[in-house]
């Protein structure tokens, strides 16, 4: 369902589009633009701050760091209520915290699809 395992047979379209002949380069595109997964176990970057963890997405899709990105990112922790964690390491806040996180960084590309 999220791209991450290939049909062994038929086909599986995404938007309209064919996925079965993608490279991975191709799915994983297609799968950051248009998937937002929140796992059971948050998976953040412990170096970086909750704005950068939720910028990742971001930086991967559009290749760098443009002030309309962080914007979004800040305005995302702070609506779960973490402003005030916005800029401290992802390591610091309490594991419910970590995982609002998670759940803004899933969300911060608007994806069509979330899971």
């Amino acid at each position: 369902m999220g791209l991450l395992d290939r049909p062994t047979s038929g086909r599986l379209f995404l938007q309209g589009q064919d996925t079965s002949h993608l490279d991975d380069h191709a799915i994983t595109r297609l799968r950051g633009r248009s998937i937002g997964f929140i796992l059971q176990f948050h998976h953040l970057l412990p170096a970086f701050t909750a704005t950068e963890n939720v910028l990742l997405p971001m930086y991967s899709a559009y290749g760098e760091r443009l002030p309309v990105l962080v914007h979004r990112a800040r305005e995302l922790v702070a609506r779960v209520g973490l402003t005030d964690r916005a800029d401290r390491l992802a390591s610091n806040p309490s594991g419910g915290q970590q995982q609002r996180v998670a759940i803004v960084r899933a969300l911060a590309m608007d994806p069509p699809l979330r899971s």
